[in-house]
C-alpha cells in the first residue's frame, strides 16, 4: 500500500471516528451526564479508530457509515454511563437521561429519554452528512490535482504495479474520392488526367 493509500485510509478513519466520538459525548453531556476523563475519551477514541479502519478502505458512502457510527454511539454511550455508575454516580445516571429521578432498575423514565435520543440522532445524521461531503470533495480534489500534476509534468502520476497503457488509435483514411471502395458523399471531384 502506497503512502498516499494509507494516509487516505488513516484520514477517513479519523474523520469517522473522531465524529462519532464527539458527536456521542456531546450528546452525553447535553443530556446530563458528566465530562468524561480524558484517559476513557482516549481509549474509547483508539478502539473507534481501529473499528473503523475497515470502513475506510473505500470512499464513505452514507448508509454504511450511519449503521457504523449509531452502533459506535451506543459503545460509546453505554461505556460512559457505565463508567458514571461505576464510579459511584448514580443520581447524575438519573439526571444523564433528562430531569427527573430513575426508576427501581436504575433505567431512564421513557418520557426523559427522548432528549438524549435525539441529540444523538441528530448529532448522527448531520456528522455523516458532513464526513461522507468531506471525503467526496478530498476525492474530487485528488482527481483534480493529478489531471494538473500530469499537465505540469507531462507524466501522469499512477499508483505503483499500473501500467499505463496507450490506446491504439486506427489510422482514419485519408479524404480521397473513394475510401474502401465506396465513393464519398457530396460534389463531384474533378480529377487531373
Amino acid at each position: 500500500m502506497r503512502t498516499v493509500e494509507r494516509g487516505v485510509l488513516l484520514a477517513r478513519a479519523l474523520a469517522t471516528s473522531a465524529m462519532t466520538l464527539a458527536v456521542a459525548t456531546a450528546a452525553h453531556v447535553a443530556g446530563g451526564g458528566q465530562p468524561p476523563p480524558l484517559l476513557l475519551l482516549g481509549l474509547l477514541g483508539a478502539l473507534l479508530l481501529a473499528a473503523a479502519a475497515p470502513l475506510a478502505r473505500r470512499s464513505l458512502r452514507a448508509a454504511p457509515l450511519l449503521a457504523w457510527a449509531a452502533a459506535g454511539q451506543l459503545v460509546v454511550h453505554l461505556t460512559l454511563s457505565r463508567a458514571h455508575l461505576a464510579a459511584g454516580t448514580a443520581v447524575t445516571l438519573a439526571l444523564h437521561h433528562g430531569p427527573g429521578t430513575a426508576p427501581a432498575h436504575g433505567g431512564a423514565h421513557p418520557t426523559t429519554v427522548v432528549p438524549m435520543l435525539a441529540a444523538h440522532v441528530i448529532g448522527t445524521v448531520v456528522g455523516v452528512a458532513l464526513v461522507v461531503a468531506t471525503d467526496r470533495s478530498a476525492c474530487a480534489a485528488r482527481r483534480h490535482w493529478l489531471r494538473v500534476w500530469t499537465v505540469l509534468v507531462g507524466a501522469p502520476a499512477l499508483p505503483e504495479g499500473r501500467i499505463l497503457v496507450a490506446p491504439r488509435r486506427t489510422p482514419r483514411p485519408a479524404l480521397s474520392a473513394v475510401v474502401l471502395g465506396v465513393l464519398r458523399r457530396g460534389p463531384p471531384v474533378l480529377l487531373n488526367a
